[in-house]
């Protein structure tokens, strides 16, 4: 139906559900219609429910529920402004709490999943910041079995960035060839 609905109903059921939206993204069943939802607003719209829904990322991120449409929305996300609000938000996560939201992700079963979807959709330059932590903390992610997945698709973005971001490349083979002997000891 929404992909049917005029674009000012769309607006209109998004201003309804303004106040509820954070709620709504943990709910079994309504989790379903926000990513959907998401995905046939208008850009203005988007940016709106994106700025609502920014400051809980690391909940929604780790969270059963809530990790899907967050996925979902993240998968849908394909411009600047829109990826600048999140990594905004990511970025503000890494300058408090010793970056502790960020790793508490980066170790979480749902949340990996939400990282890898960042660092494949999103600007290698908007991503810098975070990857540059992954980097520093490779032995911590690195032999964590769910903060490996980020491991990996680190390396698989700043090697298909290597130009754009030259300086994580750099830190990645240094830090790689520093800890090569204990990781290549861990399990994970």
């Amino acid at each position: 139906f929404l992909m049917n609905t005029d674009k000012h109903l769309l607006h209109l059921i998004f201003l309804d559900l303004v106040n509820d939206l954070h709620l709504l993204m943990f709910d079994l069943y309504a989790n379903y219609f926000c990513y959907k939802l998401f995905s046939y607003l208008n850009q203005c719209d988007r940016i709106h429910f994106l700025s609502l829904i920014k400051d809980y990322i690391a909940v929604y991120a780790t969270h059963h529920i809530a990790t899907y449409p967050i996925q979902c929305i993240i998968e849908n996300i394909n411009d600047i402004p829109e990826q600048e609000i999140i990594t905004t938000t990511l970025n503000k996560l890494l300058a408090i709490n010793n970056a502790s939201d960020i790793m508490s992700i980066a170790t979480n079963s749902y949340g990996t999943h939400v990282f890898e979807k960042i660092m494949l959709r999103f600007n290698a330059k908007l991503l810098q910041p975070l990857l540059m932590f992954f980097t520093n903390n490779i032995t911590v992610l690195g032999t964590h079995p769910h903060g490996l997945c980020v491991i990996k698709k680190l390396v698989q973005v700043v090697y298909n960035n290597k130009h754009a971001m030259l300086v994580v490349y750099n830190e990645l083979k240094c830090q790689l060839q520093q800890h090569a002997s204990m990781l290549s000891q861990n399990p994970f």
